[in-house]
């Protein structure tokens, strides 16, 4: 987004990186990550328990966690690396590698699960260490085909690491801190959702997994158009091209829920096909998981098509360089409205776990609207900007 900005259409490459101060402090902040992950993981385990989580759900959770703290530093690395070589207008590495590094992940993971290949038979723990491996080596991965490949040469991201200009360090956190806050209470929000499931037990925590599973899955495809939308959006507005900044918006808008409109038929219409993808449906121990499944994949219908609604609207406007009203927007509709829904259908109304994803729908609804309205008006105030400046202009002459 902030390459975009910088580098508007039709500009030159320069030798200034944007990208590259955002790496750095990704890269530092790691550490400091993996600590808050450890030391949540030690305390988590009482609280989960006055939580009214189950033990032997807690367990799992904390081995499967201890290992993946490892996955940070490269996780973080491969994110920064990805924005960077995605706002030049090259995905197709990150694509490769992703690709690449799910199926070694899955292929190692269902090994260690079923001790395959003379393999041990260590389930989450190696889960976890092996994700954290590949997750790491994605990363070198990706910095090596940077650094060998010579069309990124004209943005050397070594050059100037250790000596960043306080107005590059600035605009980055005046940018990253919003967009790291509204992940936060966005990522917070699923977190009540998951400890209310694990309160109401073990099968509607399962149904609540598959059905997520399969939302996450199909969220990829609004949140590659938010990440397409954010940078053309931010090249338009470097170069004040403010009505196709518009249009941009708008586009991806609509395209995301044509797309989630699709993916809501198929959670309608095929339901148990979606959840056989995750468990044997012909064995009678997972009946009732299978029968929650289905009503909660019934309301993921709606919440998926809010959920990628709000997801591209958030990335168009932070293309226009505000993360700040997302941050406010996000805030409100995520905690002000999804989580105290959430707990009020499920707890009170009694609804159980149908009331939780209402809940979340609610939230996702009230944010894709607030979100989208936000755009039309900023989008609105540079047009008026600009009409105002070309009169300036026309009465001058």
């Amino acid at each position: 987004m902030l390459f975009g900005a910088f580098h508007p259409f039709g500009d030159q490459p320069s030798s200034i990186d944007i990208r590259l101060r955002q790496t750095g402090r990704q890269k530092t902040t790691a550490q400091p990550a993996n600590l808050c992950v450890q030391f949540g993981g030690h305390v988590g385990d009482g609280k989960n328990i006055l939580a009214g989580q189950q033990a032997e759900n807690i367990s799992g959770a904390m081995t499967f966690l201890h290992s993946l703290v490892f996955a940070l530093p490269g996780y973080l690395l491969f994110m920064a690396l990805r924005g960077f070589t995605s706002a030049l207008g090259r995905p197709g590495p990150v694509l490769a590698i992703s690709l690449g590094g799910a199926l070694l992940n899955f292929v190692l993971n269902y090994a260690l699960i079923k001790g395959l290949f003379g393999l041990p038979q260590i389930g989450l723990a190696g889960i976890g260490l092996v994700t954290a491996i590949v997750m790491n080596g994605m990363a070198l991965l990706l910095a090596l085909h940077i650094r060998w490949q010579p069309f990124y040469r004209p943005w050397p991201l070594l050059s100037g690491l250790l000596r960043p200009t306080r107005r590059n360090l600035a605009e980055n956190l005046r940018l990253g801190l919003p967009i790291g806050g509204t992940y936060v209470v966005e990522s917070g929000l699923f977190f009540v959702a998951a400890l209310c499931m694990g309160a109401l037990g073990s099968t509607q925590l399962a149904a609540h997994q598959i059905a997520i599973q399969a939302v996450y899955v199909v969220f990829m495809v609004p949140v590659g158009i938010s990440y397409a939308a954010s940078l053309r959006i931010g090249k338009h507005y470097g170069a004040q091209r403010w009505h196709a900044a518009r249009q941009t918006g708008r586009l991806a808008i609509g395209l995301g829920a044509a797309c989630m409109l699709g993916v809501a038929l198929l959670f309608w219409l095929a339901p148990h096909w979606v959840i056989g993808l995750f468990l044997d449906r012909a064995d009678a121990g997972n009946q009732a998981i299978i029968e929650l499944a289905v009503s909660l994949l019934a309301i993921a219908a709606w919440f998926e098509l809010f959920d990628g609604l709000q997801t591209i609207a958030m990335g168009a406007i932070r293309g226009l360089k505000d993360a700040r009203t997302t941050l406010l927007v996000g805030l409100f509709c995520y905690w002000g409205i999804g989580a105290p829904a959430a707990w009020l259908l499920t707890f009170t109304l009694g609804w159980g776990a149908e009331g939780v994803w209402w809940g979340l729908a609610i939230g996702l609804a009230s944010a894709a609207i607030g979100l989208t309205l936000s755009f039309e008006a900023k989008t609105a105030r540079l047009l008026g900007c600009k009409s105002t400046q070309d009169d300036k202009l026309a009465n001058s002459a």
